[in-house]
């Protein structure tokens, strides 16, 4: 194995001269590398179980604060009403040319805001939502309709982690009253 020093970080090199033919061949494999990964992490220290705070969370609690008064006003979020499930975070560039605009100047936060979805399928329609489990006293019953119980707080908004990037969802909790 050779080493190679760029600045301060030093790299490994692997030494592939041994390798003689094709079953030799190293083969990266993504399910192994995240089989590994995850095995190497504890329960506690699993990323899902990882609370979310600082910019990103100050952020959930103004986007949650801001739906709260769009709902109020309007009866839906805006981009519902501009026809669409998303709110998007200002673009990186348009952030840092408007940053002189700013008492603080340049700051990092509209930088950190990930994109949400926003998943409230109660506002969608007009229809009522009946409580739909068989066991409960209000099966299915028109008159004692489910209700808003909130907006979720641990965590405020989950992490969808895709295979081109990752995006949280914030919903609201609907219960039935019984």
């Amino acid at each position: 194995m050779q080493t190679e020093s760029l600045g301060e970080s030093e790299y490994i090199i692997p030494d592939v001269s041994v390798l003689d033919g094709p079953e030799d061949e190293i083969v990266f494999d993504d399910d192994d590398l995240l089989r590994e990964h995850s095995d190497n992490l504890s329960t506690n220290e699993a990323e899902g179980d990882m609370p979310i705070s600082g910019i990103v969370q100050t952020y959930f609690l103004e986007l949650k604060e801001r739906l709260t008064r769009e709902i109020a006003l309007h009866k839906m979020p805006v981009c519902y009403q501009q026809g669409h499930f998303w709110i998007h975070p200002i673009e990186p560039y348009s952030a840092m040319r408007e940053a002189h605009l700013f008492p603080d100047g340049l700051t990092p936060y509209s930088l950190y805001q990930p994109t949400v979805f926003i998943w409230l399928p109660h506002l969608l329609e007009d229809t009522i939502l009946m409580c739909q489990n068989q066991e409960c006293k209000h099966y299915k019953l028109s008159m004692k309709p489910l209700t808003g119980k909130g907006w979720n707080d641990k965590p405020i908004a989950c992490r969808v982690v895709t295979l081109n990037g990752l995006y949280y969802i914030m919903t609201q909790r609907i219960q039935c009253d019984s």
